[in-house]
C-alpha cells in the first residue's frame, strides 16, 4: 500500500489514493469481521489450531478468543490508518499510532492484570476501542478545521468549482459533450484559458483511443473522466475498464507513421508538460498535467 500510495501522492492523483485507501478500508474490514465472526461462533476451533487439548484447556482459550476476537477491526484499521496518515505527511499522528498500539497495548494489559485480573483478556478491546476514539478525534479537528478533506481518512478532496468529474459511454457519438464540458470547465480558469485547445485535443484523443480499444466491448458500461484545476496547472485523469494497455508503450518512433493508432497522442502528448500511464484495480488509468500561461 505504502509503495501504490506513494506513487499516486507523487502524481498528485487525490482520485486514485481515495480509491486505494476505501479498497484497503474494506478489504481489512470484511476480511477481519468474517475472523471474527468465525472465532465467535466456533472458537474451540481455533483454540485447537492454536494447539489447545483437553476440555478446560480449550474452554480457557475459546472464551479468551471470543475476547480478543472484538480488538481485530479496531487493530485493522488503525494500522490502515496508521499508513494513510505517512503518506499524507501526518508523521505525528502515524509516529503516535504505531508508539500507542505498543505501549497502550502493554500499560492497559497490565492495568487489567494487576487491578482487575479476571478481566485481563478484556483489555484488548478496551485498548482497540481507547485508540479508534483518539484516532477519530484527531480526524474530527482536522476535518472541522479544513472540510477540504475526507472526514474519516482526512485524503483531499476537491471543491466542486475546482473540480469536473463525469462518467461518459464508450460510443464515439458521446465525445461531444464530454468534450464541451472539458472546455467549458477550462475556460471558466482565466490563467489556463490559453491552454484549452491543448487539454480538449489530448483529452479527445485519449477518450478516442479508449472507445477504439474497447471495440465496443464495453457498450453497457462507461469510463471516468476527472479534472481539477488552480491557478498554476490542470491535471486529469481518465480511467476505463477495458484490458490493459499503455498507449505510450505503443507510440510510432517517427512522425510520418500516420497509421499507427497511437500516432495522435504521440503528437500532442508534446503540448501536455506530463503524460502517464498506469493500471490499477482492473483499470486503465492516463494522467495528465497542463501548466497555465505566464
Amino acid at each position: 500500500m505504502i509503495s501504490i500510495g506513494g506513487f499516486l501522492v507523487g502524481d498528485e492523483d487525490v482520485t486514485g489514493l481515495r480509491m486505494l485507501v476505501n479498497h484497503a478500508l474494506r478489504v481489512v474490514c470484511m476480511f477481519l469481521l468474517v475472523l471474527t465472526a468465525a472465532i465467535l461462533i466456533w472458537p474451540e476451533g481455533v483454540a485447537m489450531a492454536f494447539g489447545a487439548r483437553g476440555a478446560d484447556s480449550i474452554g480457557t482459550l475459546s472464551q479468551a478468543l471470543r475476547i480478543f476476537s472484538l480488538a481485530l477491526v479496531p487493530i485493522g484499521i488503525i494500522n490502515v490508518m496508521r499508513v494513510v496518515f505517512q503518506l499524507l505527511g501526518h508523521r505525528f499522528a502515524s509516529g503516535t499510532l504505531f508508539t500507542s498500539q505498543m505501549l497502550m497495548m502493554d500499560i492497559i494489559i497490565g492495568g487489567f492484570a494487576f487491578l482487575v485480573p479476571a478481566y485481563t483478556w478484556w483489555a484488548f478491546p478496551f485498548a482497540g476501542a481507547l485508540m479508534m476514539v483518539s484516532m477519530l478525534a484527531y480526524t474530527t479537528f482536522h476535518y472541522r478545521s479544513d472540510h477540504n478533506l475526507s472526514p474519516f481518512t482526512l485524503v483531499p478532496r476537491r471543491p466542486p468549482e475546482t473540480s469536473l468529474d463525469f462518467s461518459m459511454p464508450y460510443q464515439i457519438e458521446a465525445l461531444d459533450e464530454g468534450l464541451r464540458r472539458i472546455h467549458n470547465f477550462v475556460v471558466a480558469c482565466p490563467q489556463l484559458q490559453g491552454r484549452a485547445n491543448d487539454v480538449e485535443l489530448t483529452c479527445e484523443e485519449i477518450m478516442k483511443n479508449i472507445i477504439q480499444h474497447t471495440q465496443g466491448r464495453l457498450l453497457k458500461r462507461d469510463f471516468d473522466v476527472h479534472l481539477h484545476r488552480t491557478d498554476e496547472k490542470l491535471v486529469f485523469i481518465i480511467k476505463d475498464a477495458g484490458s490493459a494497455f499503455n498507449p505510450l508503450e505503443h507510440l510510432p518512433q517517427n512522425n510520418s507513421d500516420l497509421n499507427n493508432p497511437q500516432f495522435g497522442i504521440r503528437i500532442l502528448s508534446s503540448t501536455c508538460e506530463k503524460l502517464n500511464y498506469k493500471y490499477m484495480w482492473g483499470q486503465n488509468m492516463m494522467l495528465g498535467t497542463f501548466h497555465a500561461n505566464d
